[in-house]
């Protein structure tokens, strides 16, 4: 694609906390020509033309024929469903890339249209509220960005991605897809299922005695927060991502035990090893 970054007009397909901070980033770093926000119609409603987008739809058909670039941010099961959509209305030298949180599934539909520019990617952003109110123009800022290119098509539309990450200042990091979901089934799917299996825990109880209610504690909040997960983006992740979230759990399972074991046998000394050893990580992790 031969336009420059500021000639380019950017649609963005789903304005909420990471479409909304992805757009906010190009209007403050002056990333892109005209911004077009997609949304469904009750959001699209709640936004002003020109404050933050140049123009507004909820047609995601024209909303797409007239970008150079499209930025993809919906929950997985909506990514998978919109692209067959919008591939057929794209401009033959338009770049796409999605933001889903998973990658395999997305990257595997992306292949089957190899005439067209389709990237994967998924920044290693966000917070537990949805929606563009909990949108931030830095939010993507220092972030890992993950970008998985199924085809050789998909490597045309390299530099101008790298291109728009480097202006908001993502940090782009390459990866395969099936790799990538292995890896974040570990490091964020897994703990959203720790945490939606404590607050289900947690609700029986407090159904059961309200005293529990009065002794909600940080430490309760901080290990739940994750199961404020939007539903849909959630069950997107437990979908698309089924098979390498179960081994996890399966792994989770055989450490739960082993921590069982440790307070059943009462030894201090072991108590200490352990603990140690996972406070020095963890120091040295953050």
């Amino acid at each position: 694609m031969g336009k420059k970054l500021d000639e380019m007009t950017i649609t963005i397909v789903g304005v909420g906390q990471i479409g909304g901070s992805f757009a906010l980033a190009l209007k403050e770093n002056q990333a892109g020509g005209k911004i077009i926000g997609m949304d469904k119609k009750k959001v699209i409603e709640k936004f002003r033309t020109g404050e933050i987008f140049d123009s507004l739809t909820f047609n995601l058909d024209s909303a797409v024929r007239e970008a150079d670039f499209i930025f993809l941010s919906t929950p997985v099961l909506t990514i998978l469903n919109l692209l067959p959509q919008i591939v057929q209305h794209m401009k033959r030298d338009a770049v796409l890339l999605d933001s889903g949180s998973t990658k395999r599934e997305i990257v595997s539909l992306m292949s089957k249209y190899p005439q067209r520019i389709l990237i994967g990617g998924h920044p290693m952003a966000g917070r537990e509220k949805p929606g563009f109110e909990s949108a931030s123009s830095t939010l993507l800022e220092n972030k890992l960005f993950a970008l998985v290119f199924p085809t050789k098509k998909s490597l045309e539309g390299k530099s101008t991605v790298l291109a728009l990450l480097e202006k908001i200042g993502a940090i782009p990091f390459e990866i395969d897809g099936e790799k990538h979901d292995l890896v974040v089934s570990l490091t964020s799917h897994l703990p959203y299922v720790l945490s939606l299996c404590l607050s289900s825990l947690v609700e029986d109880f407090f159904n059961k005695d309200t005293l529990f209610k009065k002794f909600i504690s940080s430490g309760f909040i901080g290990a739940t927060r994750l199961s404020f997960t939007q539903k849909e983006m959630g069950k997107g992740i437990l979908k698309s991502n089924s098979s390498h979230i179960i081994r996890m759990i399966d792994e989770y399972r055989d450490r739960l035990a082993g921590i069982r074991s440790l307070i059943e046998k009462g030894n201090e000394e072991e108590m200490d090893r352990f603990l140690g050893k996972i406070n020095r990580f963890h120091s040295e992790l953050v």
